[in-house]
């Protein structure tokens, strides 16, 4: 039996209602959960960090663990689309398909 990517992710990450940063700045937004960090600028995708491991956020880890990007990913969009006022005018819909299909979140 195989774990989907989402329990995998819930699994790796806690509860998704857990406190969570999300900050936004240049044009782009930052989600922070214990020592990983996800940031997505609309248009150019995403980046992934592990800040225990990369405290100078030199590395992309996407590749590392993409499970636990997935799950960064999915509450940094979902806490936008719940709270608008935090969100700029939002990319297009194909900015946001594309980014979530480089990290394996869609195909």
């Amino acid at each position: 039996m195989s774990l989907s990517s989402g329990f995998l992710a819930l699994l790796l990450l806690g509860p998704l209602q857990a406190a969570v940063e999300i900050k936004s700045a240049n044009g782009g937004y930052s989600i922070e959960r214990d020592s990983l960090k996800l940031v997505w600028k609309p248009g150019s995708g995403f980046a992934f960090y592990d800040l225990k491991a990369d405290p100078g956020q030199a590395r992309d880890a996407i590749k590392a663990n993409p499970a636990a990007a997935c799950a960064l990913a999915k509450m940094l969009l979902d806490r936008l689309r719940q709270d608008p006022a935090k969100a700029k005018p939002p990319a297009s819909s194909k900015d946001v398909e594309e980014s979530l299909r480089r990290i394996g979140y869609t195909r």
